[in-house]
């Protein structure tokens, strides 16, 4: 119907008057859980896994410091994603993939 009026989608949902769907209020909400929680627990994963993969340097304590003073730009970084973002499917696919791997780490370090 909107084809034969020479409309397309986004031109009808972007006049004044319409209300848009409801897939972007999802899409808001996916942003502020990917944003706030998910960055914060994402961000305290990493850091907590840092300590296994970091060499303990010439003191023995560089390995436990590193992951203290990167944590701000960690968690700044995965907080600015979501919101600049276009594609949110595949951010939320990179966050969840950063999960698993910071899991696997925490996992592999209490077994070996």
């Amino acid at each position: 119907m909107l084809s034969q009026l020479g409309l397309d989608a986004h031109e009808v949902f972007a006049l004044p008057g319409l209300k848009r769907p409801n897939s972007i209020d999802v899409e808001r909400m996916w942003r502020w859980v990917l944003a706030l929680p998910g960055a914060l627990i994402i961000s305290i994963l990493v850091m907590a896994s840092f300590p296994m993969i970091l060499p303990e340097g010439a003191g023995g304590v560089n390995h436990l410091v590193f992951p203290v003073l990167a944590f701000p730009l960690i968690w700044a970084t995965l907080i600015i994603l979501p919101v600049s973002s276009l594609h949110i499917r595949k951010l939320a696919m990179i966050y969840g993939g950063l999960l698993a791997l910071c899991l696997t780490i925490i996992a592999l370090s209490f077994v070996v």
